[in-house]
């Protein structure tokens, strides 16, 4: 299922739950709409894009429970695998190959009365997206950017610049060749705030340069063009755990992010397929979304972080 009706999808929703077999029905679509969002909603997708794995596809780790994928490392680089359970320092690991761990990623339990909900004005994709998508696609933009900001900062790589805001042509042209000039690595996407990049649209047209595109983003992200590379321009807003910004403007800063291809970036790892469960007990319906997520940056120097204060 591409495209979602919302009167369509909340008949299906809800007139069909008490149906032999609606339960399941209900379930495949409810798991179709958060895979669909999550693609279109999660930054880090747009930069390093996930494969879809299997069970056949990983292994059993030797230190703890959980499933892995040991995969390769750039030659003479330094990888982290990310750790999806909370704020942590990253284990930075040398050699040939390094190991990938899934995290069990989900979204709170959702509870509602059946007449309430036959009763709401919305659809309840906006119910899904509300308790689903937002909180799982948070946790994977938000562990993504702390682990790059941790390696942008990192004396190994030390791949940072800052400059006076706002935002200029020589600023990105610079944070550019911090990467392509130090370490030979052509630079694939740029991640910014429509904030920063509605400062870069005031810029006189001698500053631009090629002409941009002029669809801008008012939802999760879009690609367009900057400078010659890919650009994805986001209104989320991401501190860490630990209050430390990594998207957004704050305390009159805001960081710009440099990506080299996803092939000499790292590995992104979907296992199985996103999980969407429906309960109906009585005239009460409930349901939870899962899915298990195993990402690695598998060459620290393929990251520039730019701040502008």
């Amino acid at each position: 299922m591409s495209a979602f009706d919302a009167e369509t999808f909340n008949t299906l929703f809800l007139g069909r739950l008490d149906e032999p077999g609606g339960l399941e029905k209900a379930a495949k679509a409810g798991g179709a709409y958060v895979r669909l969002r999550l693609r279109e909603k999660a930054v880090n997708r747009g930069v390093l894009p996930p494969e879809t794995v299997t069970k056949e596809d990983c292994q059993r780790s030797t230190q703890h429970d959980l499933l892995t994928k040991i995969v390769d490392i750039e030659p003479n680089s330094t990888a982290a695998a990310l750790n999806f359970r909370g704020q942590s320092n990253l284990n930075y690991i040398q050699g040939r190959r390094y190991e990938i761990p899934f995290f069990k990623i989900g979204s709170e339990r959702f509870e509602a009365d059946e007449g309430e909900l036959m009763a709401s004005d919305f659809p309840i994709t906006k119910v899904i997206e509300d308790q689903s998508v937002r909180d799982m696609d948070r946790i994977e933009d938000q562990q993504f950017f702390e682990a790059c900001r941790q390696i942008a900062n990192n004396a190994t790589f030390n791949q940072t610049l800052a400059a006076a805001g706002p935002i200029t042509r020589a600023f990105l042209a610079n944070c550019i060749n911090v990467m392509e000039d130090a370490q030979e690595l052509a630079v694939d996407t740029v991640v910014m705030h429509k904030s920063d990049w509605n400062d870069y649209n005031t810029l006189p047209a001698t500053d631009i340069g090629d002409q941009l595109a002029s669809e801008v983003v008012v939802n999760g992200y879009k690609y367009n063009q900057i400078a010659g590379h890919k650009l994805i321009v986001t209104i989320k807003n991401l501190a860490s755990t630990a209050g430390v910004q990594l998207l957004g403007p704050a305390a009159g800063s805001s960081n710009i992010w440099f990506f080299a291809a996803p092939n000499y970036l790292g590995n992104s790892y979907l296992l199985g397929d996103v999980r969407f469960y429906i309960e109906k007990r009585g005239p009460s319906v409930s349901f939870e979304s899962w899915y298990y997520r195993g990402m690695g940056i598998g060459n620290g120097n393929a990251i520039v972080q730019g701040t502008l204060t």
